[in-house]
């Protein structure tokens, strides 16, 4: 099996079936191409969610498919903000002015890199302690969460 795979998922059960079947690769880029009258009202298609979810399974990162349209940043950065809040960890571009905003929206901010070293410290301190479970500003932490951070 090749080192990477490349799958394109067309709104095709099977093919999703199969994303879940690629564990032997290391880097597995999963690409989204459905049409925007499928949205559902959380702006986005159960295809997208069981690509990050697959992505997931096979320790990839879901790298979200193109925005087609080059003059509407504000249209990109929406479009990045719901890849990113669904779970995906970066997007492709068709275009290289659509770089910096795509990077802006999938780098974390200052704020989001340290809550997540006080969580791991949080997490870590508690599994010193002979503890699995813990809570950091009022929010119960464990491993999943951490695995995130």
């Amino acid at each position: 099996m090749p080192k990477s795979a490349i799958v394109r998922i067309r709104r095709s059960s099977y093919a999703l079936l199969c994303a879940f079947f690629l564990t032997g690769s290391t880097a597995l880029v999963l690409e989204a191409v459905w049409t925007r009258l499928l949205l559902l009202s959380l702006g986005t298609t159960p295809v997208a969610m069981g690509i990050v979810l697959a992505a997931s399974l096979v320790g990839a990162d879901a790298i979200d498919g193109v925005c087609v349209d080059l003059n509407d940043s504000a249209a990109l950065q929406r479009d990045c903000a719901r890849a990113r809040g669904i779970g995906f960890r970066g997007k492709m571009a068709i275009h290289p002015r659509q770089l910096d905003v795509i990077n802006e929206s999938f780098t974390p901010t200052l704020a989001e890199v340290e809550r997540a070293r006080r969580l791991i410290d949080t997490f870590e301190t508690t599994r010193a302690s002979g503890h699995i479970v813990t809570t950091m500003d009022g929010q119960m932490v464990e491993l999943p969460v951490v695995e995130r951070a």
